[in-house]
């Protein structure tokens, strides 16, 4: 039997809930009027997704190369004659597209004076964008008779620039640029039959031409540019990339689906030859993990190989249609991808080596829920750039009290698109699921599940169910009928006095444990765990509703400042001038590790801009005392 008091409670949640269960009803209803004018798309008319579709940017027409100058990503369109540039911080494509000369085939940037360099099919020519303007510098160069596709390089010590020229079947030569006035320099250097493409090894100063109908790669001195051997590689040899940091060249063999590896150091092939896809055409390194990716043009794929063991690790990475060319961001370990037949560019996670989808969630209204992706990964509702596995499942939570209604896409111009919307429940399903809200068991809606299979912007919906009468402040029988008469009114008044001393209290924790990171008196790489730790209790305590939104903001702005200290400090501690190699490794290894922090967000663009400007001058005056 139950107690007076426990008689007490029940009548009272179960008199409750008949006045919810009436509000409720009407609330759906409600909404179920509005759903057309939010969205203006029924069901029957939402994006149905194919299960071939892959994540990826739009460019121009016929994507052919793309080269990549640390945040910044440019990619030629052969068939529009023009460049396109993408933000590599949030991978869109911004500005308008740059008009370059006929047939762009091939691009490469030097990345010490910001100039890129564009190899013009059709009339023979090299374009040169300043890259702080993303301007076309005029005139465009001439070099040698039909420059062959992706046949470019630049040596970045001696800044000059290295074309392929001939037709094919015919014998081909390179033409030298200097990069210091632009201007074409001393005589073309004879090389094998169809010169498709060349890599230099920046440490040895050497440069490997690809020579398509000989079967070979002639081997160039870049210190007198003489032509030194040839070795023979594979069938069809079309493209090359040099590994410099472990003097190791790797050419892709597109008729007989192969890449070749060629030792640096005794500039001979090593057996045997690596099998990847179908028609390889286009190859990158990734200096940081020691891997190579193919770009395979009939598979649509990427083939990726260990650079430690020279062997290829499988599965190969479903792309875009005819992959042609790809570009490695090395600070943010991501690598781009072409695709010539679809107009697109992939990205792949140099981590997961999957094709990755960019998106950005928002929870309306906020805090109302949260979002978790893949079972076991939170993503918070902060507005900002997630990346994750192409078909990653990700659902939208309510939090106690709310409950899911809708996903929508969210498209330019302020306008939305309906994905999938909870159906109106019966007044019995919404008293149950008031109930289950009370006690917090509230299961998963199907819809609430979202397959993210393209790069977008994405809301979930919540609405807000009446809250139940907090049991705490029952006290008697007589209480119930008051109680039920002023739960509308006086319930989210006590509510919302409770969230906003909590807020306040978090608040005050989070702020509280800062001020801790300063009781040794310094702040140095030992922190960053401490400082990172911390920043994920804040993003949680967000997603949870511990704290407000602009509490979350102040909270950021506070931690990027203890982010920008602990930089400033171990940038004080580098000995000047750089000239020792341990001096100029930590320099590298502290300019990398502030790149990561600043794609995760930990520090905000102003503290990143002025750290990179101070690692700037240490680079500068470790070069000028070479």
């Amino acid at each position: 039997m139950l107690n007076d008091n426990s008689q007490t409670l029940v009548l009272l949640i179960i008199l409750n809930f008949i006045i919810l269960a009436s509000n409720v009803v009407f609330s759906n209803i409600t909404h179920a009027q509005r759903i057309p004018e939010l969205h203006e798309k029924s069901l029957d008319e939402i994006t149905k997704y194919s299960p071939t579709e892959y994540p990826h940017i739009g460019v121009g027409n016929v994507p052919m190369g793309i080269g990549v100058n640390d945040y910044t990503i440019y990619v030629i369109n052969q068939k529009d004659d023009t460049v396109s540039v993408i933000d590599g911080i949030n991978n869109t494509k911004i500005g308008e597209d740059i008009k370059v000369g006929d047939g762009p085939a091939a691009i490469d940037i030097n990345s010490f004076t910001n100039m890129i360099y564009v190899v013009n099919l059709y009339d023979n020519t090299v374009s040169v964008i300043n890259g702080t303007t993303n301007t076309k510098i005029e005139p465009d160069i001439i070099v040698g008779t039909l420059p062959l596709n992706r046949g470019i390089d630049i040596d970045e010590a001696t800044n000059r620039i290295y074309v392929t020229n001939g037709e094919f079947g015919t014998f081909g030569n390179v033409s030298i640029i200097d990069g210091e006035d632009n201007t074409k320099i001393g005589e073309d250097i004879k090389v094998g039959r169809s010169p498709t493409n060349l890599g230099i090894n920046h440490h040895t100063n050497t440069i490997y031409v690809a020579n398509f109908d000989d079967n070979n790669v002639s081997v160039i001195n870049g210190t007198n540019n003489t032509r030194i051997n040839d070795i023979q590689v594979g069938k069809g040899p079309i493209t090359i990339a040099v590994n410099s940091e472990t003097n190791t060249v790797y050419v892709a063999n597109i008729m007989n689906n192969t890449v070749s590896v060629i030792n640096g150091t005794t500039n001979t092939k090593i057996e045997p030859d690596i099998q990847v896809g179908k028609a390889p055409t286009g190859i990158g390194i990734n200096y940081r993990t020691n891997s190579t990716y193919v770009a395979n043009q009939e598979d649509g794929t990427v083939s990726v190989i260990n650079g430690t063991t020279n062997t290829k690790i499988e599965p190969d990475i479903q792309v875009g249609k005819a992959p042609t060319g790809i570009g490695i961001n090395h600070p943010t370990n991501t690598i781009y991808v072409a695709n010539q037949e679809d107009g697109t560019v992939s990205v792949i996670d140099g981590k997961t080596n999957k094709v990755v989808a960019q998106v950005t969630f928002n929870i309306e209204p906020f805090n109302a829920g949260h979002i978790e992706c893949d079972k076991d990964k939170l993503i918070a509702p902060l507005a900002r750039l997630f990346y994750m596995d192409s078909n990653s499942l990700c659902i939208a939570k309510p939090n106690q009290g709310f409950e899911f209604v809708s996903w929508q896409e969210n498209l330019p111009g302020n306008s939305t698109q309906l994905l999938k919307f909870t159906k109106p429940n019966n007044w019995i399903s919404n008293v149950q699921n008031s109930i289950l809200n009370f006690i917090n068991l509230t299961s998963d809606k199907p819809e609430a599940t979202l397959n993210i299979t393209k790069f977008g912007s994405f809301t979930a919906n919540f609405k807000a169910l009446p809250p139940p009468l907090p049991p705490e402040y029952v006290a008697t029988l007589f209480g119930v009928v008051a109680t039920a008469f002023i739960s509308s009114w006086l319930t989210p008044t006590i509510i919302g006095w409770r969230k906003a001393k909590n807020h306040q209290n978090k608040l005050n924790n989070y702020q509280n444990k800062l001020k801790d990171l300063h009781k040794d008196n310094k702040l140095d790489k030992n922190d960053f765990d401490k400082l990172d730790t911390l920043r994920e209790k804040v993003v949680s305590g967000y997603t949870r509703g511990d704290i407000t939104k602009d509490q979350y903001d102040v909270l950021l702005k506070n931690l990027s400042i203890k982010y920008n200290e602990i930089f400033k400090n171990e940038i004080k501690s580098l000995k000047i001038p750089v000239k020792n190699e341990d001096t100029i490794k930590l320099m590298n290894e502290l300019d990398s590790k502030l790149d990561d922090v600043y794609l995760e967000e930990k520090i905000d663009k102003e503290h990143h801009t002025l750290l990179k400007d101070k690692i700037m001058e240490l680079k500068k005056n470790k070069n000028s005392n070479k």
